[in-house]
Parts: C-alpha cells; sequence; structure tokens
C-alpha cells in the first residue's frame, strides 16, 4: 500500500458491476487496499459475517449511489453497519438519483459525481483527496477499533487493555481528532476508558504494595545503606580502576535506596507544564511534562506535580 493510502471497502449493486470493478482498478493504481466481496468472500463462508470483517477492517467505506444500490437492502446494511462504527463515508454517484430514494444516512454527506456527464478521472482523483484526508488518524481508529472488538469479543479480558505508553498515545489520539472525520466509535471510546480505569487499578495497588514493602524492609536497607557506605569508603582509599568503577557502583545503589525514602533526593529543575486531560475530561487524569527531562506525569487534580521526586532529573540542591 502506498504512503498516504489506506484500506477502502466499496459498496455497490451487482447491476453496477462494471464500473464498480473500473473504479476498484483505479483505486488500486492509486496505491489503495480494496476489498469487496466479489474478491475476498469465499463462495462457503456466511457472507454477512464476512462483510461485518472487511468493514471493520477497511479505512474508508465508498458507496457507488445508483437507482440500483439506493433501494438494496444488502447495500442499505452495508451503510449502517458501517455507520454504527464510525466509518469514513464517501458516496460517488455514478448515476442520477430521486431524492426521495438516496438513503438518510448518505443523504447529509457530500457526493462526488461520476455520470456519464462528469469526468471520471476528475471524479477518481476528488475521491482519492477524500479518501486521504486524515488517514494517519483514520488508520489509528481502524487499528483501535480491532482491538477493542477483539477485547470485547473476548469477554472484557484485562489482559488486552492498553497499558503505559500505548495507552497515553491512544488517549492523545482521542484528544486530536479532527473535525472532518466521524465520531470516534463508542467502543473505542470504551476500550480507552476501561485501560485507564485498569491502569489507575494497578498503580494503586503497587503504591499499596510499595509502602507495605518500604515499612517491612526499610530497618534492613538502612543497614545495609551504612554497609555500602563503609565499603565506598573502603575503595576510594584504592587507586585501581576496578575498585574506582566499584566505589561508583555502590555509590549509585545508596543513591538509589535513599531516593526511595526521600523524593527530595532528586528534583525537576524546571516545574512541569500541563500538557492534555488524558481521555478529553477532567473526570480522568492530567498528564504533566517536566520540560528538563521530558519526563511526564499522571496528576488526578489540576494542581501540577512537586518538582523534588525520586524520578527527578538532577541532584536537588537543597538537599546537598
Amino acid at each position: 500500500m502506498a504512503e498516504g493510502t489506506g484500506s477502502v471497502f466499496v459498496s455497490y449493486s451487482r447491476r453496477d458491476r462494471d464500473i464498480a470493478e473500473r473504479l476498484v482498478n483505479r483505486l488500486r493504481e492509486e496505491g489503495f487496499e480494496t476489498l469487496r466481496d466479489v474478491d475476498d468472500i469465499l463462495p462457503t463462508e456466511a457472507w454477512r459475517e464476512r462483510l461485518e470483517v472487511l468493514i471493520r477492517k477497511a479505512d474508508s467505506i465508498v458507496f457507488l449511489l445508483s437507482p440500483q444500490s439506493a433501494v438494496s437492502e444488502i447495500c442499505a446494511w452495508e451503510v449502517e453497519f458501517a455507520n454504527s462504527l464510525s466509518k469514513k463515508i464517501a458516496p460517488i454517484v455514478i448515476e442520477d438519483v430521486a431524492g426521495a430514494d438516496i438513503p438518510p444516512m448518505l443523504a447529509r454527506l457530500n457526493y462526488i459525481f461520476a455520470t456519464k456527464q462528469d469526468r471520471f478521472d476528475n471524479a477518481v482523483q476528488s475521491l482519492c483527496d477524500a479518501l486521504g484526508c486524515d488517514i494517519d488518524w483514520i488508520r489509528e481508529h481502524s487499528r483501535l477499533l480491532d482491538l477493542a472488538h477483539r477485547w470485547t469479543q473476548g469477554g472484557s479480558w484485562i489482559g488486552q487493555l492498553l497499558r503505559g505508553e500505548d495507552l497515553l498515545a491512544a488517549e492523545k489520539w482521542a484528544n486530536a481528532r479532527p473535525a472532518s472525520t466521524p465520531p470516534i466509535s463508542p467502543v473505542i471510546l470504551e476500550f480507552i476508558e476501561a485501560s485507564r480505569h485498569m491502569e489507575r487499578m494497578a498503580a494503586d495497588y503497587d503504591r499499596e504494595k510499595l509502602l507495605a514493602l518500604g515499612k517491612t524492609i526499610e530497618p534492613i536497607l538502612k543497614d545495609h545503606v551504612a554497609d555500602l557506605q563503609t565499603r565506598a569508603a573502603t575503595a576510594d582509599r584504592q587507586t585501581s580502576f576496578r575498585v574506582s568503577t566499584t566505589a561508583a557502583d555502590i555509590r549509585l545503589e545508596i543513591e538509589t535506596i535513599e531516593n526511595f525514602y526521600a523524593d527530595n533526593g532528586l528534583w525537576h529543575p524546571e516545574p512541569a507544564i500541563h500538557l492534555q486531560t488524558a481521555d478529553g475530561s477532567a473526570d480522568y487524569a492530567e498528564v504533566y511534562k517536566f520540560p528538563c527531562c521530558g519526563k511526564t506525569a499522571m496528576r488526578r487534580d489540576r494542581s501540577p506535580p512537586s518538582q523534588f521526586r525520586a524520578d527527578g532529573c538532577s541532584r536537588n540542591p537543597q538537599a546537598e
């Protein structure tokens, strides 16, 4: 598939097969992956289930509008299913149709005309331009729709939810929806929301476990730090490169342990700036970024995170 293009499901009446074939060939020449029932459904397959798979896979839907397709029950079902998935639909008029016969879901859209009175090449170019608009965002919609569908089909198994950077990327994508695209599919929003909820639960569990562990092992670690300090001092009195390297490693271990118990051991010299609300509503998490090192932090309210943190990128001068 050529860069900047996408996958297209072509919906048409069997009576319009010839012009559909012509359009499909041109779209393929332009680098689009085309999907349709003639090419992609085996004779023994359940056609409706297979069509659902093809439409869900496609980035956009091209509907060849004619008097035949306007009254086709199968074509109407294809458009309704695509619309339920928030797919981008591009109707192309190949034969004049009475206004009353046009399906309601198509009547509100902008048409591209490829009738006998219109230049076919111009129509194809207009169609390609329309299909290529915001294609990167639309492709991501298709990818997340597939993940969300697998999640729902798999019984909403938590192992299929987004985590970490993948979740942040999905939330950023959702917040950046172009005005020209359809609304995000509800199942994707549910998938992202469930992922954020599980991420919070995991963070709360890890925090509680870490605090409990810290109280248990703090005396042991303090004794360990004292021993490490003695070893580091001994290594400092020796001159070999290997011993000096060992001393540096020991100090790094000491610093790591001390920062575990003292958030002011490290800091971010520059205060965090607010990037975004993670999923578009302040009900969830606010994302902040420290300009000094690029690290991000999450907050449940709009109060910025402290600069004095164990993940700081510089030593805190107040702790010197």
